[in-house]
């Protein structure tokens, strides 16, 4: 895997939420990552930043950084995030993904 190329990451996920009174929705979001943030152990990760869909009266902001790359095979990688949303009416979600694999047409 190189990690010294520059490319991004799609990512798409969904969250849920279910309150002390049973109250439960989820939101859905998608982006792309920045381009490659070298770490000095030869990895790299990624930062992202994008809004989930609106659900009723409110949205969420969802802003982080990727953990380091994690190989799949054939030179390929993705990324694990464990992250939260932004606090909005009243709660935050809780919410863990991984990125699509680079530059998926490559071989």
């Amino acid at each position: 895997m190189n990690n010294n190329h520059a490319h991004n990451h799609e990512f798409i996920g969904s969250s849920k939420f279910v309150n002390q009174f049973g109250n439960s929705h989820n939101h859905r979001f998608i982006g792309i990552t920045t381009s490659v943030i070298k770490m000095t152990n030869g990895s790299h990760y990624h930062k992202f930043s994008t809004d989930t869909d609106y659900y009723k009266d409110h949205f969420h902001m969802l802003v982080g950084q990727t953990g380091e790359a994690i190989e799949v095979g054939e030179g390929k990688h993705i990324h694990f995030i464990n992250s939260r949303t932004t606090l909005c009416n009243g709660h935050v979600h809780c919410i863990t993904f991984t990125t699509l694999i680079d530059n998926p047409i490559e071989n």
